[in-house]
């Protein structure tokens, strides 16, 4: 796209809302292409990175599967690659420290080992050589493990500020502590916010809101706020382990502790998910707790990731619902935003409606993209006592 900015004080090619992960690498990219870009930051409602570069994602990639179709899935692995190269080309120069670990995704109730099975599976079907192993590094009567190579974590505070330096060194602005205000589409998109006790407005044909804030109104896209109980304890760890059938979803080590992320809950379940998190990890891995706190997260209700053009809405763009897994997931939709906005070209994640409901729910476990359980009884044989 060339890019043809107005003399005009206040006018601008793209208007980012949010210097979130997605925000700041989009902004990053499009300004590499020539374009004039502000971001706006309500601080207060920012969330940023966990700071875990993995491919390894749980359950979402047999989400994408199920709502997307197979395709879609090794685009998603695809373009997570491409996140994790990014990330290593772009931060050391930074001064990010990047570490790679070792990573496991472990069920400890056996019925539950096809998830394992699953994302073997998928990401066998996008060239990344992953197995299942009997050994996992971690005082818990687990066995197997989804076994994930070359997996690595980065500090989420080192790669904010990172990428806020390189923007503001290809002249993006980045307006922090905003109060953004609802507006319409005319001829182009006139943003307005309060910053400092005084009122701006910006015009741009191209919004992009990685927030969940959207200045045009509520949009129907299936996401909800959940809460991630998150427990630090005593003691570092070495490897990165993914749970699907715990209190805890994610356990890594951060700057000589450990950081223990427990599964998605609504908000009212915050203070007794947050009180079984911690009795697991003290009983489970034998460490002592020193902080609990909780982080807000968006979630499709597909757990899809929704990223790309708002249909009807010209020049609207979206990058939400990235979970546990914002460092790469994140960057990855940034990277797509900023391609298509320069080329124009097709979006992988269009945010479409996702089907719900009885006939939804019954296609997913009785129609054609129902669960298989190929090869779940001979990895059920090989657990341990």
């Amino acid at each position: 796209m060339a890019w043809q900015s107005s003399e005009r004080e206040g006018a601008k090619d793209v208007v980012v809302l949010g210097a979130t992960v997605a925000g700041l690498t989009t902004a990053i990219e499009v300004a590499r292409a020539g374009a004039s870009v502000i971001v706006l930051d309500p601080s207060h409602a920012t969330r940023f990175g966990l700071g875990l570069m993995t491919v390894g994602q749980g359950s979402t990639l047999r989400e994408i599967e199920l709502h997307r179709g197979a395709a879609a899935v090794t685009t998603y692995v695809d373009w997570t690659r491409r996140a994790e190269d990014w990330l290593r080309l772009t931060l050391p120069g930074q001064g990010v420290t990047i570490t790679d670990h070792d990573a496991y995704e472990l069920c400890v109730d056996g019925h539950l080992a096809f998830h394992l099975v699953q994302e073997k599976r998928l990401l066998r079907l996008a060239d990344e050589q992953v197995d299942i192993v009997d050994g996992v590094p971690l005082p818990l009567a687990v066995r197997p493990a989804l076994y994930l190579p070359g997996q690595a974590t980065l500090d989420s505070w080192a790669h904010r500020r990172a990428l806020t330096e390189i923007a503001d060194s290809l002249g993006v602005t980045v307006v922090r502590d905003v109060e953004l205000a609802r507006f319409l589409r005319r001829h182009g998109w006139e943003v307005r916010y309060r910053s400092e006790q005084s009122s701006h407005s910006v015009i741009a044909p191209h919004v992009v809101d990685t927030l969940g804030a959207s200045p045009w109104g509520d949009l129907v896209l299936d996401l909800s706020t959940v809460v991630h109980p998150i427990v630090e304890a005593e003691g570092d760890c070495s490897e990165i382990h993914t749970f699907v059938d715990t209190p805890a979803a994610l356990v890594y080590g951060s700057r000589g502790f450990t950081v223990v992320i427990g599964q998605p809950v609504s908000e009212v379940r915050e203070r007794p998910a947050a009180a079984d998190l911690v009795g697991w990890v003290s009983s489970q891995l034998k460490r002592r707790v020193t902080k609990v706190r909780a982080r807000y997260a968006e979630v499709a209700a597909d757990r899809v990731p929704v990223v790309g053009a708002i249909p009807i809405l010209r020049g609207a763009w979206v990058a939400r619902g990235f979970g546990l897994y914002e460092t790469t997931s994140a960057t990855a939709a940034g990277l797509q935003l900023a391609e298509a906005l320069v080329s124009e070209g097709p979006q992988p994640w269009a945010p479409l409606r996702v089907p719900t409901g009885p006939l939804a729910a019954w296609r997913r476990w009785a129609g054609r993209d129902m669960d298989p359980m190929v090869g779940v009884p001979q990895l059920l044989a090989r657990r341990r006592p």
